[in-house]
């Protein structure tokens, strides 16, 4: 890992939440790389506040729990549930299928007679178009895909970790502008009750990106909103992606340091290929492909017009900015 990089990690359970929730009858199995299984509990009762408070609490270290051999639950006992913790109200914001057992039951299926299809393709946040955010969503998984339902989850704390120092300085200045409801959200926030940095962003439903600039001597005082350029969302969105795509054990989340930033000036050299670029040099345009292992890279070619290329950053040398003496 570089020098001065957090190893990005999801922690382990708490023994002592391990022996409070053993006490009464509950155990965990940590999943891996995040999450946890609970057994013992059943959600149709109600379980004690320091029960809640536990799980909450896990909820909050691990990423979610799966609530395990809870049968097929009714749409009010379903909204029930949900309601345990939080606010301990409901807020839906979805459309409803016909077939939903209950108003507050957003319904998803690959048939769209049974429920809505297509839904968020895109690594996202639920709720992220409400200026209060959703604290907790529950899913009810009544029919398991036979050959995997692609829903994926990542742990937003592991990702802000996994960032290179400078990226998590950057992103800590950004600000999302959601698409639909023109709400503002921080892509970095500190999570309410793990108290842990984690990154946030609607790959799907953000329109706009702020870069804010604080008073250096009043850090609650901005001095200057900057509107990111097409290129920087673009690497921004592809950053993102990328980094929650590429899990985060040691080793693996290495993806955005193996490459030049974005608008980091560079020389090419060792193509064997197209020996003629070499020694030219171009400015970085695009995050590394996780596909490909290359990145885009600008060049002029000599008539003020621009051409983009995809080149390994084993072929790129970074030119470090030089400071002129008058």
């Amino acid at each position: 890992m570089a020098a001065g990089r957090c190893i990005a990690r999801v922690p382990h359970i708490k023994p002592s939440l391990i022996g409070l929730l053993t006490a009464h009858g509950i155990t965990l199995e940590p999943l891996t790389p995040l999450g946890a299984a609970v057994r013992g509990l059943d959600l149709r009762k109600t379980p004690s506040e320091e029960v809640l408070h536990a799980l909450e609490s896990v909820m909050a270290d691990r990423g979610f729990l799966v609530f395990k051999k809870q049968g097929v639950l009714s749409g009010d006992e379903q909204v029930t549930a949900s309601k345990l913790w939080g606010a301990r109200e409901m807020h839906s914001t979805h459309g409803v299928h016909p077939q939903a057992p209950n108003k507050h039951i957003f319904r998803l299926s690959n048939d769209q007679s049974v429920g809505i299809l297509g839904v968020g393709p895109q690594w996202h946040n639920d709720g992220s178009f409400e200026r209060n955010v959703f604290s907790h969503v529950g899913y009810h998984i009544v029919r398991v895909a036979e050959q995997g339902g692609g829903t994926i989850f990542a742990h937003q704390g592991a990702a802000f970790d996994a960032l290179q120092p400078e990226e998590q300085e950057r992103w800590e200045r950004l600000v999302s502008v959601n698409s639909n409801s023109g709400v503002l959200h921080p892509l970095v926030h500190t999570h309410p009750i793990s108290k842990r940095k984690s990154v946030y962003l609607h790959l799907g439903m953000t329109g706009a990106v702020l870069e804010v600039t604080r008073q250096p001597d009043d850090p609650t005082a901005i001095k200057t909103l900057r509107l990111l350029e097409e290129d920087e969302m673009r690497h921004l969105f592809q950053s993102y992606n990328a980094l929650l795509n590429a899990g985060f054990a040691a080793g693996k989340a290495d993806l955005l340091g193996a490459a030049p930033r974005y608008n980091q000036e560079v020389e090419i050299t060792g193509l064997s290929s197209k020996p003629e670029l070499n020694g030219k040099r171009g400015i970085v345009k695009g995050v590394l492909d996780r596909q490909t292992g290359r990145v885009a890279v600008e060049i002029d070619v000599g008539d003020g017009s621009a051409r983009r290329l995809a080149i390994k950053p084993a072929n790129l040398l970074v030119q470090e900015a030089v400071a002129e003496v008058g």
